[in-house]
């Protein structure tokens, strides 16, 4: 029993589930500066966010495996269906429970959210489906990376603070970039080792499309631009002044930058892709405690 609750637990890459805290957090903390902060209503938003992550790693292990896209060839860490660790079916009904727990937290917060929290909550569980199901998937036409944009910042962010506020504010808006941009780039990093796997088995990301230099450009734009939400909150409202150390942080991205450059070997890219998520979830903290004070 212990061996199979460690086992769903890796395949549910629990890693990569900081980047559905992150949003809800930054969501949440600008909640309780505005006096609007709910307990309740933040354990059910993330309790449903993580759900549909989990469902998608789960979905994405289940249809890669159909479809031929992950072997023994993958320079990442291996997948459950590709050990033969778990079953079709047993897959499969992983990512349809976490889908129902999604499906159980927008109930919760119906009150609170109606008839759009309804319909987004639909889109994100199609589009979680849609990541990788079927021959036009997002991870196999190249819209995997704005998809994640949206979902992992304006998305969660803004539906996030609305549903414990009733409000949606230009900071709440401005404050959901940061944390869409910074999900981006363990998926870039990923899809750069990935590259020539992926286009054997004719999964077009945008790497693919335009090639690993084009991937590397992608991943200093997104910081430049993370970088910067902290200074225009600065400049343009005078107010929080230390969110500007919110932007220091990805000055921890340095090194990741240099291996990114001068990498030989794609398995060198490993470790970029956790120490991208630390520093998602850094910033994110950061901002969020700067916000209070």
């Amino acid at each position: 029993m212990v061996g199979s609750i460690k086992l769903w637990a890796y395949g549910a890459r629990p890693k990569t589930l900081l980047v559905s805290i992150a949003p809800v957090m930054i969501a949440s903390v600008m909640a309780f500066k505005a006096g609007n902060f709910s307990p309740s209503i933040c354990f059910w938003t993330l309790l449903a966010a993580l759900s549909i992550q989990v469902g998608t790693n789960y979905s994405n292990d289940y249809f890669d495996y159909k479809k031929g896209v992950d072997t023994k060839a993958r320079k990442g860490s291996y997948k459950l269906l590709e050990r033969k660790l778990v079953t079709l079916s047993q897959m499969k009904l992983a990512f349809i429970i976490s889908y129902l727990v999604a499906a159980i937290c927008t109930l919760a917060l119906i009150k609170q959210g109606g008839r759009a929290l309804l319909i987004m909550s639909c889109l994100s569980v199609f589009f979680s489906l849609l990541y990788t199901y079927g021959p036009f998937s997002l991870s196999s036409t190249g819209l995997a990376d704005l998809f994640v944009f949206i979902f992992f910042g304006p998305v969660a962010t803004i539906f996030s603070f609305y549903l414990q506020t009733q409000n949606i504010t230009s900071d709440v808006i401005l404050a959901s970039i940061a944390p869409g941009l910074l999900s981006i780039v363990p998926l870039t990093i990923n899809n750069i080792r990935d590259h020539v796997e992926d286009n054997k088995a004719g999964k077009k990301t945008t790497i693919v499309r335009w090639g690993p230099a084009f991937g590397k450009l992608q991943y200093f734009c997104i910081l430049v631009t993370s970088f910067c939400v902290p200074i225009v909150f600065v400049v343009y409202s005078a107010k929080h002044p230390l969110l500007l150390l919110a932007s220091a942080s990805l000055f921890l991205s340095i090194p990741l930058v240099k291996t990114l450059l001068g990498y030989k070997n794609p398995e060198e890219l490993n470790p970029l892709i956790g120490k991208s998520v630390l520093i998602l979830i850094l910033y994110s903290t950061l901002f969020s405690i700067f916000w209070v004070l």
